[in-house]
This record gives C-alpha cells, structure tokens and sequence, in this order.
C-alpha cells in the first residue's frame, strides 16, 4: 500500500515571519495570496504558532535542556 507522505512547504520561521507580517499591518488577503495559501491554512498557523510569545522559530530556543548530568562516581 501507498502512502503519500506530505512535505512541508514552509519552515517554522517562515511561518512566524508571515504572521510577524501580519501583525505589522500587512493585510492577510494580500499575504495569503503571496503565499500561495488557503485562508485556513492561515488561521491554523495563527492558532498554532501565533499565541507563541517572542518566538524566532528553532534558532530562539537554542539548545536543547535536559537533565542535569551526576557527577562521576555518584550512584
């Protein structure tokens, strides 16, 4: 069986750049119409990555944080 296996035009940060867009001023018409599109498409972004406060994309996050690591010898 064959699964269409569906690729992602756009990058989180292109994504936040054209909601950044948006909230500049920019009518969503006219991006959604650069953007090539669907007006749903832009309302799932904005509910998505919209309410994301200072967000830059992957590159804002910097590394990733895990658990700190025991010293040496400690069981």
């Amino acid at each position: 069986m064959w699964f269409d296996v569906t690729r992602r035009r756009f990058s989180i940060e292109q994504i936040v750049a054209a909601l950044r867009q948006a909230e500049a001023g920019t009518p969503e018409a006219e991006l959604i119409r650069r953007l090539g599109i669907s007006e749903l498409t832009f309302c799932r972004w904005k509910k998505l990555y919209g309410r994301l406060p200072g967000v830059q994309g992957r590159a804002a996050a910097g590394p990733r944080q895990g658990f700190p690591r025991r010293p040496a010898g400690i069981r």
